[in-house]
């Protein structure tokens, strides 16, 4: 086997740190994906994905679509109670400006 040419070294080493700087780079990743879970799973959670049938998806629209309907219902009555403090509060500065 002959020996290595100079330039067939400096292919494989640059090859060589090529390949060691991926690898730096995917321990560093790996390490931050692993610092992510570990309070997720001290808390005992783990990183599966929940997923939901279509049934308890639509359920849940429907509790939040009613929660938005009282929402909305409950601001109509207090912009009704404020236009009528309104409207008291113009009629006693009325009345106290014809006083004077």
């Amino acid at each position: 086997m002959p020996p290595p040419k100079v330039c067939d070294f400096r292919l494989t080493s640059s090859f060589t740190l090529t390949s060691t700087l991926a690898q730096e780079e995917l321990i560093k990743e790996l390490t931050t994906q692993i610092a992510r879970l570990t309070p997720m799973l001290k808390e005992g959670r783990g990183s599966t994905v929940h997923f939901l049938t279509r049934e308890a998806a639509d359920e849940e629209k429907r509790m939040l679509e009613e929660r938005l309907e009282k929402s909305k219902e409950a601001l109509q009555q207090k912009d009704a109670v404020i236009k009528d403090k309104d409207a008291r509060i113009a009629a006693l500065n009325e009345q106290r400006t014809s006083e004077q």
